[in-house]
């Protein structure tokens, strides 16, 4: 099982994303973060997420995925990509 966090939960996590790593057998969403209150707790229920945190650091030293998908916005994405390479997460940008 490949444990999968999500960081950003906008349009693209709610159209592409979540859809997409939930329709492939052998992924397993087990995070994700957003900062927005409203957007954490509608994509929660949404997608039946089952933690949600406010930021990617807190996700990080909490969950240990083995993949992390950024879907911030581009000028974060330099940041959040080390964050998950440093805790030993692949990546896709």
């Amino acid at each position: 099982m490949l444990r999968i966090a999500v960081f950003g939960l906008g349009g693209v996590a709610e159209r592409i994303h979540l859809p997409a790593c939930q329709s492939v057998e052998g992924f397993q969403v087990v995070a994700a973060c957003e900062t927005v209150p409203e957007r954490r707790e509608v994509m929660k229920t949404r997608f039946n997420l089952p933690a949600v945190y406010v930021d990617a650091q807190s996700l990080m030293a909490q969950e240990k995925p083995d993949l992390v998908i950024i879907g911030t916005p581009p000028d974060s994405h330099y940041e959040l990509t080390l964050l998950a390479l440093e805790n030993g997460a692949h990546v896709m940008c």
